[in-house]
């Protein structure tokens, strides 16, 4: 097949000593000669070429212009710049603009090594884009059949719950889902705890400042009268203060971003000793290096659910927190001595009940952990969760 070259050339006999040194170099070509803007807009749209040879000196008509307009066009053809005499600024412009080459006029010794050189190139870049399209249009077509695929799994998962390909995929479902949960749940979590510290802590701070301004402001007669109101409401202020730092510590607890899972996890069983009435016993092995983020935020909020449900269901005189590596890992274990429960009993229902273990078991296997439960009517309650081997 022919080359088809489009010339950009005001001069027929420029144009005809181009063509003659391309054909003899052996070159089979098939050529159109253009000077206007017009006329080349007119070529690009009536035919395919393989490359484009301009003139850079065509008055009124440059050949960065034409370039231009087959970039403007979304073309990716092999341009060579040819002039008389130009500049070495001008030929790094015109290579900056996207030129492939430039030849002097005077010398075409390396018309034809560049232009091969040039098409080589520019079906390098082809073969890219069109693998680059296939691929898109196989990940196109992928995800129309996975959206397919998972509508199928979704009816027949309906159908057919038994079956263990459907029960993995909405296992694998669930898992993801459980993971976009988590992430959005600890942002609600920062959020809500930053507003309670930026907002309301600062007011209500800013407001027994005021209390305080107000009594000392006041006559001996009417401290006597208010004095009592006054102090009282400046009681009930620290009071809010220390409520709204107690929210803010159950939402995003300080110590674990900064001192770590022991001291969040020894913090909180401090506080729910003094809170729920039942004895907590630490046990905790400083775990070093310290854990990912996800790991140690995971591992606290199942902590955190777990002693939770010991204060509202086991009717337990005592929890254990247990935290150290063993050979595999790290665990940590939460356990009671109440009156424990049959697990196959205790499944999520309409009515609420029964989340609180479904959610710890998402949230380990969210971070790829392992997570089980031992317990027994009468026998108390053993939690635990698991890294898998580092």
């Amino acid at each position: 097949m022919p080359l088809r070259l489009l010339l950009v050339e005001n001069s027929k006999a420029d144009a005809k000593l181009i063509v003659h040194e391309l054909r003899k170099e052996g070159l089979d070509l098939d050529f159109v000669r253009v000077n206007t803007p017009q006329d080349l807009e007119a070529a690009l749209d009536e035919n395919n070429w393989d490359a484009v040879i301009a003139d850079y000196g065509i008055p009124e008509f440059t050949g960065l212009e034409a370039l231009r307009i087959i970039h403007d066009k979304g073309l990716d053809l092999p341009f060579i710049l040819v002039s008389g005499s130009i500049g070495e600024k001008k030929a790094v412009d015109a290579m900056r603009a996207g030129a492939h080459d430039f030849i002097l006029k005077g010398d075409f010794s390396r018309l034809v090594p560049a232009l091969e050189r040039e098409l080589r190139q520019a079906n390098v870049r082809r073969e890219r884009r069109q693998a680059l399209e296939k691929l898109s249009c196989a990940h196109d077509e992928l995800e129309a059949r996975v959206r397919q695929r998972t509508a199928e799994l979704e009816q027949a998962n309906e159908a057919c719950r038994a079956e263990v390909v459907l029960r993995t995929q909405a296992m694998e479902s669930l898992h993801n889902y459980a993971q976009r949960l988590t992430v959005l749940e600890e942002t609600m979590r920062r959020k809500l705890a930053t507003e309670l510290h930026d907002e309301l802590g600062r007011n209500l701070t800013v407001l027994g400042l005021n209390f305080n301004i107000v009594s000392n402001s006041l006559s001996q007669n009417a401290r006597e009268k208010l004095g009592e109101r006054i102090s009282d409401s400046i009681t009930m202020l620290e009071e809010m203060g220390r409520k709204v730092r107690s929210m803010m510590t159950m939402l995003r607890p300080p110590l674990l971003d900064e001192y770590g899972l022991v001291a969040a996890l020894r913090s909180h069983a401090d506080r729910f000793a003094k809170r729920a009435g039942i004895a907590a016993d630490t046990q905790l092995e400083e775990i070093e290096p310290r854990l990912s983020d996800e790991l140690e935020l995971a591992f606290f909020r199942i902590a955190q659910e777990a002693m939770a449900n010991v204060s509202k269901h086991a009717e337990a005189t005592c929890v254990t927190l247990k935290l150290g590596r063993y050979e595999g890992g790290v665990r940590l274990s939460i356990s009671d001595d109440g009156r424990g429960f049959d697990p196959c009993r205790n499944k999520p229902s309409d009515s609420g009940a029964g989340w609180g273990l479904a959610i710890m078991r998402e949230r380990a296997e969210s971070v790829r952990a392992r997570f089980s439960l031992d317990s027994r009517p009468g026998r108390g309650t053993v939690l635990s969760v698991e890294t898998g081997e580092e």
